[in-house]
Protein backbone atom coordinates (compact mmCIF):
# COMPACT_ATOMS: atom_id res chain seq x y z
CA UNK A 1 0.00 0.00 0.00
CA UNK A 2 1.21 3.64 -0.39
CA UNK A 3 1.88 4.39 2.83
CA UNK A 4 4.51 6.50 2.40
CA UNK A 5 7.60 4.43 4.10
CA UNK A 6 10.07 2.73 2.15
CA UNK A 7 8.95 -0.56 0.22
CA UNK A 8 10.57 -3.88 1.18
CA UNK A 9 13.95 -4.35 -0.29
CA UNK A 10 13.90 -4.72 -4.08
CA UNK A 11 15.59 -8.28 -5.29
CA UNK A 12 18.65 -7.96 -6.37
CA UNK A 13 19.87 -8.25 -9.72
CA UNK A 14 23.63 -10.08 -9.69
CA UNK A 15 26.04 -10.68 -12.50
CA UNK A 16 26.59 -14.43 -13.32
CA UNK A 17 29.52 -14.33 -14.60
CA UNK A 18 30.38 -17.62 -14.57
CA UNK A 19 33.10 -18.46 -11.69
CA UNK A 20 34.21 -21.39 -14.22
CA UNK A 21 35.89 -18.50 -16.69
CA UNK A 22 37.36 -16.92 -13.25
CA UNK A 23 39.08 -20.43 -12.98
CA UNK A 24 40.32 -21.11 -16.24
CA UNK A 25 41.76 -17.48 -16.47
CA UNK A 26 43.38 -18.63 -12.98
CA UNK A 27 44.44 -21.87 -14.67
CA UNK A 28 45.75 -20.81 -18.10
CA UNK A 29 47.47 -18.32 -16.73
CA UNK A 30 49.79 -20.54 -13.66
CA UNK A 31 49.78 -22.84 -16.46
CA UNK A 32 51.90 -20.48 -18.67
CA UNK A 33 54.51 -19.66 -16.44
CA UNK A 34 55.37 -23.12 -16.56
CA UNK A 35 57.43 -25.41 -18.82
CA UNK A 36 56.29 -24.99 -22.16
CA UNK A 37 55.24 -29.15 -22.42
CA UNK A 38 51.80 -28.46 -21.43
CA UNK A 39 49.30 -27.65 -24.18
CA UNK A 40 46.70 -24.96 -23.19
CA UNK A 41 43.29 -25.47 -25.03
CA UNK A 42 43.13 -22.74 -27.53
CA UNK A 43 39.84 -21.54 -26.11
CA UNK A 44 41.16 -21.31 -22.89
CA UNK A 45 43.76 -19.57 -23.80
CA UNK A 46 41.22 -17.25 -25.95
CA UNK A 47 39.33 -16.58 -22.58
CA UNK A 48 42.74 -15.50 -20.79
CA UNK A 49 43.85 -13.11 -23.96
CA UNK A 50 40.15 -11.21 -22.91
CA UNK A 51 40.52 -11.61 -18.64
CA UNK A 52 40.88 -7.75 -18.52
CA UNK A 53 38.12 -7.18 -20.43
CA UNK A 54 36.32 -9.56 -18.65
CA UNK A 55 37.02 -7.85 -14.91
CA UNK A 56 35.89 -4.52 -16.71
CA UNK A 57 32.88 -5.69 -17.53
CA UNK A 58 31.92 -7.35 -14.28
CA UNK A 59 33.17 -4.23 -12.33
CA UNK A 60 31.32 -2.34 -14.82
CA UNK A 61 28.37 -4.30 -14.19
CA UNK A 62 28.40 -4.13 -10.73
CA UNK A 63 28.58 -0.63 -9.92
CA UNK A 64 25.78 -0.20 -12.57
CA UNK A 65 23.70 -2.47 -10.87
CA UNK A 66 24.27 -0.62 -7.53
CA UNK A 67 22.89 2.88 -9.60
CA UNK A 68 19.98 0.59 -10.40
CA UNK A 69 18.68 -0.65 -6.60
CA UNK A 70 19.56 3.03 -5.09
CA UNK A 71 17.69 4.32 -7.90
CA UNK A 72 14.69 2.02 -7.10
CA UNK A 73 15.15 1.96 -3.16
CA UNK A 74 15.06 5.39 -2.64
CA UNK A 75 11.21 5.15 -3.45
CA UNK A 76 8.68 4.97 -0.87
CA UNK A 77 5.72 2.92 -1.76
CA UNK A 78 3.74 5.89 -2.84
CA UNK A 79 6.45 7.26 -5.18
CA UNK A 80 6.74 3.73 -6.59
CA UNK A 81 3.21 3.59 -7.38
CA UNK A 82 3.36 6.33 -9.11
CA UNK A 83 6.12 5.73 -11.49
CA UNK A 84 5.35 1.96 -11.78
CA UNK A 85 5.69 2.42 -15.81
CA UNK A 86 8.96 4.47 -15.58
CA UNK A 87 10.55 1.32 -12.91
CA UNK A 88 9.34 -1.14 -15.86
CA UNK A 89 10.56 0.82 -18.44
CA UNK A 90 13.70 0.96 -16.57
CA UNK A 91 13.88 -2.51 -16.46
CA UNK A 92 13.35 -2.82 -19.93
CA UNK A 93 16.38 -1.35 -20.50
CA UNK A 94 18.36 -3.91 -18.60
CA UNK A 95 16.29 -6.83 -20.49
CA UNK A 96 19.07 -7.52 -22.84
CA UNK A 97 21.43 -8.69 -20.22
CA UNK A 98 19.03 -11.32 -18.79
CA UNK A 99 17.81 -12.87 -22.20
CA UNK A 100 19.92 -11.96 -25.35
CA UNK A 101 24.15 -10.60 -24.38
CA UNK A 102 26.39 -12.92 -23.37
CA UNK A 103 30.18 -12.70 -22.08
CA UNK A 104 31.05 -12.70 -25.47
CA UNK A 105 28.81 -10.31 -27.22
CA UNK A 106 30.00 -7.14 -28.67
CA UNK A 107 27.77 -5.19 -27.24
CA UNK A 108 28.02 -5.14 -23.47
CA UNK A 109 29.61 -1.99 -23.19
CA UNK A 110 27.13 0.08 -25.26
CA UNK A 111 24.85 -1.73 -23.11
CA UNK A 112 26.10 -0.23 -19.53
CA UNK A 113 26.56 2.97 -21.11
CA UNK A 114 22.36 2.65 -22.26
CA UNK A 115 21.48 1.14 -18.53
CA UNK A 116 23.13 3.93 -16.77
CA UNK A 117 22.13 6.76 -19.20
CA UNK A 118 18.86 5.21 -18.49
CA UNK A 119 19.40 5.43 -15.09
CA UNK A 120 19.94 8.61 -15.06
CA UNK A 121 16.81 9.61 -16.72
CA UNK A 122 15.07 7.60 -14.41
CA UNK A 123 16.35 9.33 -11.46
CA UNK A 124 16.10 13.00 -12.96
CA UNK A 125 12.29 12.11 -12.62
CA UNK A 126 12.97 10.42 -9.55
CA UNK A 127 14.00 13.43 -7.44
CA UNK A 128 11.88 16.15 -9.01
CA UNK A 129 8.93 13.40 -7.30
CA UNK A 130 10.99 13.10 -3.91
CA UNK A 131 11.37 17.21 -3.57
CA UNK A 132 8.12 17.07 -3.64
CA UNK A 133 6.89 14.28 -1.30
CA UNK A 134 9.91 16.19 0.82
CA UNK A 135 7.88 19.75 0.87
CA UNK A 136 4.47 18.05 1.20
CA UNK A 137 5.58 15.79 4.59
CA UNK A 138 7.13 19.06 5.64
CA UNK A 139 3.87 20.36 5.61
CA UNK A 140 2.20 17.35 7.22
CA UNK A 141 4.85 17.35 9.91
CA UNK A 142 3.65 20.87 10.30
CA UNK A 143 0.14 20.14 10.99
CA UNK A 144 0.76 17.09 13.22
CA UNK A 145 3.21 18.89 15.30
CA UNK A 146 1.63 22.55 15.65
CA UNK A 147 1.40 24.06 18.59
CA UNK A 148 -2.56 25.41 18.76
CA UNK A 149 -2.81 25.84 22.90
CA UNK A 150 0.09 28.07 24.30
CA UNK A 151 -0.54 29.57 28.21
CA UNK A 152 -0.31 33.53 28.15
CA UNK A 153 1.29 35.67 29.92
CA UNK A 154 1.75 39.46 31.00
CA UNK A 155 4.70 41.60 30.72
CA UNK A 156 4.22 42.90 34.46
CA UNK A 157 4.04 38.97 35.93
CA UNK A 158 0.14 39.89 37.07
CA UNK A 159 -2.34 37.50 36.33
CA UNK A 160 -4.55 38.07 33.18
CA UNK A 161 -8.25 38.61 33.91
CA UNK A 162 -10.69 36.06 31.88
CA UNK A 163 -10.86 38.57 28.74
CA UNK A 164 -7.62 39.11 28.48
CA UNK A 165 -6.58 34.93 28.73
CA UNK A 166 -9.35 34.41 26.29
CA UNK A 167 -8.13 36.72 23.66
CA UNK A 168 -4.31 36.13 24.06
CA UNK A 169 -5.52 31.60 23.92
CA UNK A 170 -7.59 32.46 20.63
CA UNK A 171 -5.50 34.34 19.24
CA UNK A 172 -2.26 32.12 19.22
CA UNK A 173 -4.81 29.02 18.27
CA UNK A 174 -6.15 31.27 15.69
CA UNK A 175 -3.20 32.54 14.12
CA UNK A 176 -1.63 29.15 14.29
CA UNK A 177 -4.00 27.42 12.10
CA UNK A 178 -3.79 30.26 9.63
CA UNK A 179 -0.28 29.61 8.77
CA UNK A 180 -0.60 26.19 8.18
CA UNK A 181 -4.15 26.66 6.10
CA UNK A 182 -1.47 28.62 4.14
CA UNK A 183 0.85 26.02 3.46
CA UNK A 184 -1.66 23.22 3.26
CA UNK A 185 -3.30 25.61 0.29
CA UNK A 186 0.30 25.61 -1.75
CA UNK A 187 0.38 21.81 -1.59
CA UNK A 188 -1.43 21.56 -4.81
CA UNK A 189 0.73 23.32 -7.14
CA UNK A 190 3.48 20.47 -5.73
CA UNK A 191 1.47 17.91 -6.88
CA UNK A 192 0.54 19.18 -10.08
CA UNK A 193 4.09 19.71 -11.41
CA UNK A 194 4.66 16.07 -10.40
CA UNK A 195 2.02 15.48 -13.13
CA UNK A 196 3.83 17.17 -15.73
CA UNK A 197 6.95 15.75 -14.69
CA UNK A 198 5.54 11.55 -14.46
CA UNK A 199 4.03 12.20 -18.10
CA UNK A 200 4.88 8.93 -20.08
CA UNK A 201 2.93 7.95 -23.63
CA UNK A 202 0.66 4.96 -23.00
CA UNK A 203 0.89 5.59 -18.80
CA UNK A 204 -2.78 6.14 -16.96
CA UNK A 205 -1.43 9.57 -15.75
CA UNK A 206 -4.75 10.49 -14.05
CA UNK A 207 -5.10 7.00 -12.14
CA UNK A 208 -1.38 7.30 -11.04
CA UNK A 209 -2.38 10.62 -10.20
CA UNK A 210 -5.79 10.07 -8.24
CA UNK A 211 -3.59 7.43 -6.59
CA UNK A 212 -0.69 9.63 -5.37
CA UNK A 213 -3.25 12.60 -3.96
CA UNK A 214 -5.41 10.20 -2.07
CA UNK A 215 -2.42 8.85 -0.61
CA UNK A 216 -1.03 12.55 0.40
CA UNK A 217 -5.21 13.85 1.47
CA UNK A 218 -4.88 10.83 3.97
CA UNK A 219 -1.45 11.69 5.38
CA UNK A 220 -3.00 15.29 5.64
CA UNK A 221 -6.05 13.62 7.40
CA UNK A 222 -4.12 12.25 10.33
CA UNK A 223 -1.95 14.96 10.40
CA UNK A 224 -4.94 16.96 11.55
CA UNK A 225 -6.17 14.50 14.05
CA UNK A 226 -2.59 14.63 15.37
CA UNK A 227 -3.59 18.65 15.74
CA UNK A 228 -6.28 18.49 17.57
CA UNK A 229 -5.71 16.21 19.94
CA UNK A 230 -2.48 17.77 20.76
CA UNK A 231 -4.50 20.79 21.08
CA UNK A 232 -6.58 18.81 22.88
CA UNK A 233 -3.96 17.28 25.39
CA UNK A 234 -1.84 20.56 25.91
CA UNK A 235 -5.46 22.22 27.09
CA UNK A 236 -6.20 19.16 29.62
CA UNK A 237 -2.51 19.41 30.54
CA UNK A 238 -2.92 22.81 31.03
CA UNK A 239 -5.83 23.35 33.14
CA UNK A 240 -4.86 20.31 35.56
CA UNK A 241 -1.43 21.93 35.83
CA UNK A 242 0.44 19.48 34.51
CA UNK A 243 4.32 19.96 32.19
CA UNK A 244 3.58 20.44 28.97
CA UNK A 245 5.62 19.40 25.81
CA UNK A 246 8.85 21.02 25.11
CA UNK A 247 7.21 22.77 22.39
CA UNK A 248 4.84 24.60 24.12
CA UNK A 249 7.27 25.87 26.65
CA UNK A 250 9.44 27.01 23.42
CA UNK A 251 5.86 29.32 22.52
CA UNK A 252 5.63 30.45 26.89
CA UNK A 253 9.26 30.16 27.89
CA UNK A 254 7.91 32.23 31.69
CA UNK A 255 4.87 29.53 31.90
CA UNK A 256 5.82 27.30 35.14
CA UNK A 257 2.89 24.70 35.44
CA UNK A 258 0.22 24.90 37.99
CA UNK A 259 0.66 29.05 37.70
CA UNK A 260 -2.81 30.36 37.59
CA UNK A 261 -4.18 30.82 34.30
CA UNK A 262 -6.67 34.02 34.61
CA UNK A 263 -8.40 35.67 37.43
CA UNK A 264 -11.90 35.36 38.89
CA UNK A 265 -12.76 37.68 41.63
CA UNK A 266 -14.56 37.21 44.61
CA UNK A 267 -16.81 40.64 45.30
CA UNK A 268 -19.73 41.60 47.57
CA UNK A 269 -23.24 42.31 46.32
CA UNK A 270 -25.09 42.92 49.16
CA UNK A 271 -26.85 40.79 50.22
CA UNK A 272 -24.45 37.82 48.84
CA UNK A 273 -20.91 37.06 47.74
CA UNK A 274 -20.96 36.40 43.64
CA UNK A 275 -17.49 35.30 41.53
CA UNK A 276 -16.59 37.59 38.30
CA UNK A 277 -16.98 36.13 36.61
CA UNK A 278 -19.47 33.70 37.17
CA UNK A 279 -18.93 30.18 37.27
CA UNK A 280 -21.08 29.25 34.19
CA UNK A 281 -19.42 32.44 32.01
CA UNK A 282 -16.07 30.44 33.13
CA UNK A 283 -17.15 26.86 31.73
CA UNK A 284 -18.75 28.38 28.89
CA UNK A 285 -15.28 29.89 28.08
CA UNK A 286 -13.62 26.57 28.95
CA UNK A 287 -15.66 24.65 26.46
CA UNK A 288 -15.29 27.35 24.48
CA UNK A 289 -11.45 26.73 23.85
CA UNK A 290 -12.40 22.93 23.32
CA UNK A 291 -14.82 23.17 20.56
CA UNK A 292 -12.23 26.08 19.11
CA UNK A 293 -9.15 23.38 18.92
CA UNK A 294 -11.73 20.86 17.27
CA UNK A 295 -12.93 23.30 14.41
CA UNK A 296 -9.85 24.09 13.79
CA UNK A 297 -10.07 20.94 11.28
CA UNK A 298 -12.87 23.53 9.59
CA UNK A 299 -10.43 25.71 8.24
CA UNK A 300 -8.65 22.66 6.36
CA UNK A 301 -10.92 22.46 3.07
CA UNK A 302 -11.18 18.75 1.45
CA UNK A 303 -10.30 18.18 -2.00
CA UNK A 304 -12.09 16.80 -4.68
CA UNK A 305 -11.85 12.70 -5.26
CA UNK A 306 -8.79 11.68 -6.90
CA UNK A 307 -7.56 15.30 -7.71
CA UNK A 308 -5.74 18.09 -5.22
CA UNK A 309 -8.25 20.83 -6.10
CA UNK A 310 -10.57 22.24 -3.01
CA UNK A 311 -14.03 21.18 -2.91
CA UNK A 312 -15.52 24.45 -3.31
CA UNK A 313 -18.78 25.06 -1.30
CA UNK A 314 -21.92 23.36 -2.10
CA UNK A 315 -25.46 24.92 -1.82
CA UNK A 316 -28.38 23.35 -0.14
CA UNK A 317 -30.59 26.24 0.10
CA UNK A 318 -31.22 29.90 -1.11
CA UNK A 319 -29.83 31.17 1.97
CA UNK A 320 -27.34 28.20 2.87
CA UNK A 321 -24.09 26.09 1.40
CA UNK A 322 -21.98 23.25 2.83
CA UNK A 323 -18.23 23.02 2.90
CA UNK A 324 -16.37 19.67 2.82
CA UNK A 325 -13.69 20.00 5.46
CA UNK A 326 -12.28 17.56 7.91
CA UNK A 327 -13.99 18.25 10.46
CA UNK A 328 -16.61 15.86 11.07
CA UNK A 329 -14.56 12.76 10.03
CA UNK A 330 -11.80 14.15 13.24
CA UNK A 331 -15.01 14.74 15.56
CA UNK A 332 -16.13 11.68 15.30
CA UNK A 333 -12.66 10.19 15.70
CA UNK A 334 -12.20 8.13 18.87
CA UNK A 335 -8.79 10.02 20.50
CA UNK A 336 -11.20 13.37 20.06
CA UNK A 337 -14.11 12.15 21.47
CA UNK A 338 -12.37 10.36 24.20
CA UNK A 339 -10.52 14.20 24.78
CA UNK A 340 -13.71 16.23 25.05
CA UNK A 341 -15.46 14.26 27.59
CA UNK A 342 -12.07 14.32 29.93
CA UNK A 343 -11.95 18.06 29.12
CA UNK A 344 -15.38 18.21 30.35
CA UNK A 345 -14.93 16.43 33.67
CA UNK A 346 -12.03 18.63 34.15
CA UNK A 347 -14.06 21.59 32.93
CA UNK A 348 -16.79 20.53 35.38
CA UNK A 349 -14.51 19.94 38.34
CA UNK A 350 -13.27 23.45 38.46
CA UNK A 351 -16.52 24.90 38.28
CA UNK A 352 -17.14 22.58 41.59
CA UNK A 353 -13.85 24.36 42.92
CA UNK A 354 -15.18 27.73 42.45
CA UNK A 355 -18.53 27.32 43.94
CA UNK A 356 -16.47 25.55 47.36
CA UNK A 357 -14.06 28.60 47.25
CA UNK A 358 -17.25 31.04 47.27
CA UNK A 359 -19.21 29.07 49.82
CA UNK A 360 -16.44 28.81 52.47
CA UNK A 361 -17.14 32.86 53.23
CA UNK A 362 -20.68 31.53 54.19
CA UNK A 363 -19.25 30.93 57.57
CA UNK A 364 -18.74 34.69 57.92
CA UNK A 365 -22.08 35.89 56.40
CA UNK A 366 -23.02 37.64 59.67
CA UNK A 367 -20.64 40.33 58.94
CA UNK A 368 -22.90 41.21 56.06
CA UNK A 369 -26.20 39.96 56.10
CA UNK A 370 -28.18 41.49 59.52
CA UNK A 371 -30.54 39.66 62.00
CA UNK A 372 -33.96 41.39 60.83
CA UNK A 373 -35.78 40.11 64.37
CA UNK A 374 -33.45 41.94 66.20
CA UNK A 375 -33.16 44.99 63.93
CA UNK A 376 -36.88 45.40 64.39
CA UNK A 377 -37.43 44.86 67.72
CA UNK A 378 -34.89 47.52 68.28
CA UNK A 379 -36.82 50.12 66.29
CA UNK A 380 -40.44 49.27 68.05
CA UNK A 381 -38.63 49.94 71.52
CA UNK A 382 -38.14 53.70 70.30
CA UNK A 383 -41.95 53.91 70.12
CA UNK A 384 -41.57 55.65 65.84
CA UNK A 385 -44.12 57.34 64.76
CA UNK A 386 -45.93 56.60 61.70
CA UNK A 387 -43.40 59.26 59.99
CA UNK A 388 -40.85 57.29 61.26
CA UNK A 389 -41.85 54.01 59.90
CA UNK A 390 -42.33 55.58 56.97
CA UNK A 391 -38.64 57.10 56.59
CA UNK A 392 -37.92 53.42 58.02
CA UNK A 393 -39.65 50.97 55.31
CA UNK A 394 -39.27 53.28 52.32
Amino acid sequence: GADGSALPQEPRTVTNFNPGLLLTIRETKYLSQLDSRYQIPQKAQNVFLQADKYYKFVADIKDMLVEYHGALGALTAAERSLLTQHVENLKGVLKPGFDTLNWNSLGIADFIQTCRNGIGDFQSIATQVQKTSAYVEGVVHSISTAVLVVPPTSEDGEVLDNQEFQEEVEKTRSDAVEKLVSQYQSIPKYLQKVESVIDLPGANIPALMAEYNKHWERLIYEAIIAMVVGGMTDFKRLLSGEELRPDVYEAAPAYTPGNPLFRVSAMFTDPELMLSPGVVDVQKMLHKFVVNIAESAKSFIRWLDGTCEEAGPVRIDDENSYVFHFYHDIASDSQVVKLVMELSKIINRSGDNLRRYLYQWNAYEKLWKLNKSAVLEKFLLTQPSCVQYDQKLF
